[in-house]
């Protein structure tokens, strides 16, 4: 959850202003996830301790970060995403279940395979993971809870100095991820 208030903290701006179209497209992204999430919970779970399917997922995560790359440099034109290309790029979101898949990797690919311009193709990249992670987290609090497996005597200082050590790690991403683009 840490992600999602960085990603809160470094979009506030866009935030602030965000328009009704906009929600409606981030929750039409988000649905995809959502869907096939429910379904394949437990297979995907299962996938994590495959060390072929991670490698395999990084190789992919790196082809498509290139094709994007690629994609990006020969300009983007397109300064709106509509209702269809949302759907589109959150179905690409949808690969992120498979380990080694970068999430934000797929959706910008998706983005630049649209010509969408890069900035915009970041925001909406990082907004739709607010709703993704949400759902997610909330997703596995309510599992652990009605299975009765929620801890509640962890060591607090360690989660505390993780938060601020994820906290700045993603934030110092975030901010090298769009000079990254914007070059």
């Amino acid at each position: 959850l840490i992600s999602v208030v960085v990603i809160v903290y470094f979009f506030r701006d866009k935030l602030r202003n965000i328009t009704k179209d906009m929600l409606v497209k981030l929750v039409i992204a988000t649905i995809p996830l959502l869907v096939v999430g429910i379904l394949v919970r437990n297979s995907v779970e299962a996938q994590f301790s495959s060390n072929l399917v991670a490698g395999s997922g990084l190789l992919l995560t790196a082809l498509l970060n290139f094709l994007a790359a690629k994609s990006f440099q020969h300009g983007s034109q397109q300064s709106e995403i509509s209702k269809q290309q949302a759907g589109v790029i959150g179905l690409s979101q949808v690969t992120a279940l498979i380990p080694g898949i970068s999430r934000s990797g797929s959706t910008l690919f998706s983005a630049s395979a649209y010509k969408i311009e890069k900035e915009k193709a970041f925001e909406f990249s990082f907004l739709m993971a607010i709703l993704a992670i949400l759902i997610a987290s909330g997703g596995q609090f309510l599992l652990a809870l009605f299975n009765n497996q929620l801890a509640w005597n962890h060591h607090w200082s360690n989660y505390l100095i993780g938060g601020a050590i994820c906290f700045f790690t993603s934030l110092a991403s975030l901010k090298l991820l769009r000079v990254t683009l914007n070059k």
